[in-house]
């Protein structure tokens, strides 16, 4: 297979030598041979493809894994040349993969953890002699003959594959990944031509060229962070989040800083680490790197309507480094002054809450008029369509801090890799970067502060590129056809089939001048409700039908938990909230006295699906018990706290014997 990554030219300068300190386990070597073993850009991203990474190490080993992070990080802080700051880049961009590549079925690794941990300790001696192409080298040749050509994972989406990916990942204590899998989209086949014409499209190439920030020597210093702001980072990474394309885990960051403590003063990973990120966040890093560092590893999931959503996953360390420039906005007065109210999606705590409720109140106090409507806008593709030259001129204004590592990160094309391809990034934010809510925020507040200032709707609430607006219905058509007009030049495209015009006592007047989706049945009467924030406004028989649909949602996944055929993994699943938290923002937003009914059948629900994965039929529990104290016992039984995958239940409830859920073994 070629490769669609233009190869690099090769830098030849050698890194320069530095007295590491000596350690038993792993005796320093000076720099040898680099000048002959240059290393392009090209080998790293097509052995990366080939060569799966790990998601642990061995605690043994953690101490030489993390001095050798520590001096590839030292090589990058130091460097003293263009060059050797690129090189020194490519060699801590290509780390994950030569170090922590798991081990090929013939590989003597494979045999037991002894084994694994000695073959970890060598290529640990090999990266500190800068044998970094020879690493490249064998594990390209361990994976070759096992994977001749790329083949994408394929996972069906059917029932059993999803029971089987989350029984596998909750047995590893993995639960947000196992309810993940139960909900989750399809995968799309990326190997597909009509899929990848599909992702080319949805990652479109800007009208015109982005102008480079002027002066941007002159723009704020980017804030300083400390180790306990990066470690505190590190560690509010869920365990189970994947890796980027250079394949490192947030799981071996977590690792490595657990392992902080007595490292070695002149090479500490901590220390290195948060001198790196400070250099990422001041946009000093070097710039032909910058479309690797700012790339990502692209998943491609089917939407219920069989088109597809790309999911970008960066690197770990842009992760972070994103992750710490949202903390630095926590307190910025000005930043909340000019987004709030009207964009609910940005450092507004239960702000999406606050919408439906303000939606709600506003309906209520309205519905009988005649005179308004409500306009729910929405947008093509809208976070890879959003002007990036919008929001690289923005950020100078409204976050000055953080505009050298904006735009560094997306000043210049970035390629985004799946299995077969690799595609440009070039417009717009990447989904799954944690700076892009904010970006498109800056991209869409112009728009939305002149609709407030010109047409002066009653309401006026964004949730990032969902928009919601209740006028009059001559404003509101106003407010549509200036959003149709002036979006373009911000690359917010109106999607017409999502795009929704509604009101409880709506009147025909005017409302054929909407060319989007009128709420209106054959009857000429309107319709009973519309969905919107995840929540229902409408009749209370259309409210409780979406509840309804929620509730049948969680019992097909307490189902499921049934099927996976293991009591102790299905019922912390349970109780992990498993599919409950769409059904928790409902009851949150929508009011009681319309759910009494519907509550009541999630209770039977939840108490039908606790006696299925138990075992436990209601009627055999305690002999001469009523209805209502059996109901009693079960409820107390799923609340009481769990021990090494117990429940807890006291033996008195059953004097005939431990149900199954107890026996800690399968049949």
């Amino acid at each position: 297979m070629t490769s669609l990554i233009p190869i690099l030219e090769n830098q030849a300068e050698p890194l320069p030598a530095s007295p590491l300190s000596p350690t038993p386990q792993i005796p320093p070597q000076p720099l040898s041979g680099i000048a002959q073993t240059a290393i392009s850009w090209d080998t790293i991203v097509n052995t990366r493809k080939l060569v799966p990474t790990m998601n642990w190490i061995p605690c043994t080993d953690r101490a030489e894994i993390s001095r050798v992070f520590a001096v590839y990080l030292k090589r990058v802080n130091c460097a003293r040349s263009p060059a050797e700051h690129s090189l020194a880049m490519k060699y801590l961009y290509a780390l994950p993969t030569a170090l922590l590549r798991r081990s090929g079925r013939k590989d003597p690794s494979r045999r037991n953890r002894r084994s694994l941990s000695l073959a970890l300790r060598e290529r640990c001696r090999k990266a500190l002699n800068w044998e970094l192409p020879g690493l490249l080298k064998e594990a390209t040749e361990a994976f070759s003959v096992e994977k001749t050509t790329p083949t994408p994972r394929l996972l069906p989406d059917d029932d059993k594959s999803k029971y089987r990916r989350a029984r596998a990942s909750a047995e590893k204590g993995e639960y947000r990944r196992a309810i993940a899998a139960l909900e989750s989209a399809p995968l799309a086949n990326t190997a597909d031509a009509a899929v990848q014409a599909e992702l080319k499209l949805l990652h479109p190439t800007p009208a015109q060229p982005i102008n480079p920030v002027p002066h941007i020597e002159s723009l704020p210093p980017a804030p300083q962070i400390s180790q306990s702001d990066v470690i505190g980072a590190i560690r509010r990474f869920d365990r189970t989040s994947a890796a980027g394309p250079d394949g490192l885990y947030p799981s071996i960051l977590q690792a490595l800083v657990k392992n902080s403590e007595g490292e070695d003063p002149i090479y500490n990973f901590t220390a290195e680490l948060t001198k790196f990120l400070q250099k990422f966040l001041s946009g000093k890093l070097p710039i032909d790197s910058a479309r690797y560092l700012c790339g990502a590893q692209l998943t491609a999931l089917r939407k219920p309507n069989g088109t597809i959503r790309p999911i970008a996953c960066g690197i770990v360390y842009r992760r972070l480094a994103s992750r710490l420039a949202m903390q630095t906005l926590k307190d910025d007065a000005d930043l909340h002054g000019y987004l709030e109210p009207h964009q609910i999606s940005v450092g507004t705590s239960g702000g999406l809450e606050a919408g439906i409720h303000a939606l709600r109140h506003t309906i209520d106090a309205l519905g009988a008029s005649k005179e308004y409507v409500l306009l729910s806008l929405d947008f093509s593709n809208a976070f890879n369509k959003c002007s990036r030259q919008a929001f690289l001129d923005a950020c100078q204004t409204h976050t000055p801090t953080l505009a050298r590592y904006i735009h560094y990160a997306y000043g210049n094309p970035t390629f985004l890799h799946t299995r077969e391809q690799v595609y440009l990034s070039q417009e717009g934010t990447q989904q799954g970067d944690p700076l892009g809510m904010l970006l498109f925020s800056l991209v869409a507040q112009p728009l939305i502060l002149n609709i407030q200032a010109t047409f002066k709707p009653l309401l006026n609430v964004w949730m990032a590129d969902d928009g919601n607006f209740i006028a009059r219905i001559e404003d509101a058509l106003k407010i549509y056809n200036y959003v149709k007009t002036k979006g373009p030049s911000l690359g917010l495209h109106m999607q017409q089939e999502k795009t929704k015009v509604w009101w409880p006592n709506m009147s025909s007047h005017l409302l054929k001048h909407f060319d989007c989706k009128v709420l209106w049945d054959n009857r000429r009467n309107p319709a009973e409700g519309l969905t919107l924030f995840g929540a229902a406004f409408g009749s209370p028989s259309y409210i409780r039908m979406h509840f309804n649909s929620s509730v049948s949602k969680t019992n097909h996944i307490l189902g499921l938990l049934k099927e996976m055929k293991r009591p102790q993994l299905s019922f912390q699943l349970q109780r992990y909230c498993a599919s409950t938290c769409r059904v928790s923002h409902l009851l949150r937003c929508t009011p009681p006295g319309l759910l009494k009914n519907s509550v009541s059948t999630l209770d039977t629900i939840s108490r039908e699906g606790f006696d299925a994965i138990h075992e436990i039929h209601l009627g055999g529990i305690v002999v001469k018990k009523t209805p209502a104290e059996q109901s009693d016992i079960c409820r107390v039984a799923g609340s009481t706290p769990a021990r090494v995958d117990q429940s807890g239940v006291f033996l008195a409830f059953f004097p005939h014997g431990f149900p199954r859920f107890f026996q800690g073994a399968e049949d």
